[in-house]
């Protein structure tokens, strides 16, 4: 029996396991799940693989350590479980982003990304007229290519985004000021969001909200109107408007 150092393929040290000799020649002991998954851990931390990256394949990690698809999964299940790897349908598993806010309660998917969106927006952290795509959201928030579509519809509801034909989503312009409709549509949003109204509580009229952002009750009807295309508000009769969800 002899000692051999694991390593990376940077050629950092990893840890010391035996060599047994049989008479075919040396099989190295090899690592377990729980070993493969710190190292997986450590390389995603040391940004060895970034956020919206693909983990390697279930066989090239079975190859790169000569163990079975059951250690694997198990150790990708650890990942899993940590918040650090999600599986997408269509594409495998990809690396999380861990600086991204974390979702409200009861928020969707598609409903956080845009939001998130939509604050580095308004912060200016998105340049005047910048393209952005459906991949591309999808990668940086590590989910499928629908869930990345309905962010961005719902942030072209807002007046925030608009279709370049061929080229992917346009983001408008800061110095574009919004209408009146896009305006009170963001601020209807975003206090729901911030719970100004629970889920399943009514909000007030039109008119009290017209007069609150100064703006006519028809502009406040048409805002209302794509909140409930959304489904974030819905109109009861004989009770008004209700919050059904945050967005």
């Amino acid at each position: 029996m002899r000692q051999v150092v694991f390593l990376r393929p940077s050629g950092v040290r990893l840890r010391v396991a035996s060599i047994w000799y049989s008479g075919e020649g040396p099989s190295v002991a090899s690592l377990g799940f729980k070993e493969i998954a710190g190292i997986l851990r450590e390389e995603i931390e040391t940004g060895e693989f970034r956020p919206g990256a693909l983990v390697p394949s279930e066989t090239t990690l079975c190859a790169r350590w000569g163990v079975s698809r059951t250690t694997i999964r198990r150790a990708l299940g650890i990942l899993e479980a940590e918040s650090l790897i999600t599986a997408i349908p269509g594409r495998g598993r990809v690396v999380k982003s861990t600086s991204e806010p974390a979702a409200m309660e009861g928020e969707g998917r598609a409903a956080f990304i845009a939001r998130v969106l939509r604050e580095d927006f308004l912060r200016g952290e998105v340049s005047n007229g910048a393209l952005t795509s459906s991949t591309a959201v999808a990668e940086r928030f590590a989910v499928s290519e629908a869930t990345a579509r309905d962010a961005l519809k719902a942030l072209a509801a807002d007046g925030l985004i608009t279709m370049a034909p061929g080229r992917g989503w346009h983001w408008r312009s800061s110095d574009t000021p919004l209408s009146k409709t896009d305006e009170v549509t963001h601020r209807l949003r975003a206090a729901i969001a911030g719970g100004t109204w629970e889920v399943g509580a009514r909000i007030p009229g039109e008119l009290t909200i017209a007069a609150e952002y100064g703006v006519g009750r028809v502009t406040v009807r048409r805002a209302i109107s794509r909140l409930v295309a959304d489904g974030i508000l819905a109109t009861k009769a004989g009770i008004g408007t209700i919050v059904l969800r945050r967005p």
